[in-house]
């Protein structure tokens, strides 16, 4: 299958390599089905809308850069995404560049993926303290000025 894309021009893709939204990502409704373009030697990878050619998300896989990011899958997302093991799932997270020293991943809302049928879901954490823009690049620690002197 032939595809066109704004980022990667035309790409032949394997229909059986298309990914199906269950439940799409929010603001991207009538964006269902998707393509997964790894990135060779690196985290992130690129969820390419068929629908759309303009609509390119960038992803990572969250426990790359939050080794203890978790969370429960209650039974009705098992159900619409039909798992039947823990090694059907994999999840990932949407990545924004804003620039080289802010890039962020929304660990509030993952993807939920299940690799055996190919079908997918983003679904919304009630889980205190994941947010939408959790960066992942080191802030340099401010310099205190002035800190060792003293005025009378």
């Amino acid at each position: 299958m032939l595809i066109r894309t704004a980022r990667f021009g035309e790409l032949e893709v394997n229909e059986q390599d298309l990914w199906t939204m269950k439940n799409p990502i929010l603001g991207f409704e009538s964006n269902r089905q998707f393509v997964v373009l790894p990135q060779n030697d690196s985290p992130f990878e690129y969820y390419q809308s068929i629908d759309d050619e303009h609509l390119t998300f960038v992803l990572a896989d969250p426990f790359v850069f939050f080794n203890d990011y978790e969370f429960s899958l209650d039974q009705r997302w098992m159900d619409m995404l039909q798992i039947g093991t823990s090694e059907e799932v994999s999840v990932r997270v949407i990545v924004t560049v804003r620039s080289p020293r802010d890039i962020s991943l929304n660990l509030k809302a993952p993807l939920v993926l299940n690799t055996r049928v190919k079908e997918a879901a983003q679904i919304i954490l009630d889980v205190p303290g994941y947010m939408t823009r959790h960066s992942i690049v080191e802030q340099p620690k401010e310099e205190v000025k002035n800190a060792d002197s003293f005025k009378k």
